[in-house]
């Protein structure tokens, strides 16, 4: 039979990977939402930040200081617009990574 031992600093090590790791796919992830986002005035583009919420929850978010809807009216569409989204195909190519 096999034995498998789990030394505590290696889960310690493997958290700090993580840790990193996402820190730096969530830059990737800005990256390439504001290379998508569609240009009109580029105050979209602009308006994309990252923010490290806590050790394991980053937040990305566009559209802060704009005075309109228009990060969620390009990302979902609306009735009278087709869609055209940049976040979620950001965040779906870190994911395939």
């Amino acid at each position: 039979m096999s034995e498998v031992k789990i030394k505590q600093s290696g889960i310690d090590a493997l958290g700090d990977y993580v840790r990193t790791r996402m820190g730096r796919l969530a830059a990737q992830m800005i990256d390439d939402a504001r290379r998508l986002a569609p240009v009109d005035t580029g105050a979209l583009k602009q308006s994309g930040h990252v923010r490290r919420m806590s050790p394991e929850l980053w937040r990305i978010s566009f559209g802060l200081g704009l005075p309109d809807g228009r990060a969620v009216y390009n990302e979902l569409g609306t009735s009278r617009m087709p869609a055209q989204p940049y976040i979620r195909p950001a965040v779906y190519r870190e994911r395939a990574l």
